[in-house]
């Protein structure tokens, strides 16, 4: 699949800017309420489709991408025009048929990338969720993909049980992990009650929106939660799976593993990636080259050292001792 090349972006983002600014100050003008239908019409086509054309010509087409792929924008110039122009009965039929074909473009278009990611998704080999999600090539997808996991954590999670294997290593037991999250939860929660009752007293609306807010991340709280649990670390022969509840993600060539020492307190070293939450770390993991570890949404960072907890450091050095003594190498613990 052909990447949409950056640069084009901010072009269209501009010219259509400027383009929505001109046609809003078109319709208040005297002209256009004396010249009858005929701006009226003008004004939808240049929305409806002249906006459309211009992000197809500089976005899609030099990515090979279908006209359909600009559906999404259409329904934003069909729904802009019909704001502009909801005072003139001239154009309410052609509004309301652009609308119309806008919604079902809009959803062929989700559907195609629906079936283009399960696809995607039946082929690749990884039984992580998170690490499966990252890999499809659609970003619309991924971001949706992330929210869904986010739920399957939080709701799923607690049914699935499991004991970790012997190339697994936990994070969650014996750290504080569990009781940080909850003491961010009750925070939350209370933060939310205060703000629904003041709110509540001006306007009913947004106290319930910021009582939804503070309930959706009650949601990320406990998917956290049950992500650390489900997502440990896994030590292969060739190399170490990384993985932080729904932050960090990375595979670590055992090649490119210089050391594993044990530490008791938190590195001061800012290019340090910090692997740990709820207690300080007891591991720090040193590498010959700079590794890639990936966050949400394909977030990418290059750390030398990764500073992270295990609830059994001494399992896990005893674990990759002679792996790096095949390379050479050995663990040394200060």
């Amino acid at each position: 699949m052909t990447a949409i090349p950056v640069r084009r972006v901010p072009v269209f983002w501009w010219l259509g800017a400027a383009m929505l600014a001109a046609e809003g100050a078109i319709v208040h003008t005297t002209a256009f309420l004396q010249h009858g239908p005929l701006l009226a019409y003008a004004v939808f086509a240049d929305l409806a489709l002249v906006l459309p054309l211009l992000y197809w010509l500089l976005v899609l087409r030099p990515a090979r991408k279908t006209l359909l792929s600009a559906a999404p924008v259409f329904a934003v110039g069909v729904a802009v025009a019909g704001a502009l122009l909801a005072a003139r009965s001239e154009t309410k039929g052609i509004l309301l048929v652009a609308g119309g074909l806008s919604e079902v473009a809009t959803i062929w278009l989700l559907v195609q990338r629906l079936t283009l990611a399960s696809r995607q998704l039946k082929g690749i080999p990884s039984d992580d969720l998170l690490m499966r999600l990252d890999a499809l090539s659609d970003p619309l997808m991924r971001v949706l993909g992330v929210e869904l996991a986010a739920f399957y954590y939080a709701f799923v999670g607690p049914r699935v049980r499991r004991p970790l294997a012997e190339n697994e290593f936990g994070y969650s037991e014996k750290s504080g992990l569990g009781g940080l999250l909850f003491g961010l939860g009750f925070v939350t929660v209370v933060e939310g009650l205060v703000v629904h009752y003041l709110l509540r007293q001006w306007t009913p609306k947004a106290a319930w929106l910021f009582t939804a807010l503070h309930g959706y991340t009650l949601i990320w709280l406990a998917a956290a939660n049950q992500a650390a649990r489900l997502r440990p670390i896994v030590v292969f022969p060739d190399r170490i799976l990384l993985r932080t509840s729904l932050l960090w993600t990375a595979e670590l060539p055992l090649a490119a593993l210089e050391s594993v020492v044990r530490i008791k307190q938190r590195p001061e070293d800012k290019k340090v990636l910090r692997a740990y939450f709820g207690d300080d770390p007891n591991l720090l993991l040193t590498f010959t080259e700079p590794q890639e570890v990936r966050g949400p949404l394909r977030l990418r960072k290059q750390v030398s050292q990764i500073a992270l907890y295990v609830d059994a450091p001494e399992r896990l050095l005893s674990r990759t001792e002679p792996l790096l003594g095949s390379l050479g190498r050995s663990d040394r613990n200060p």
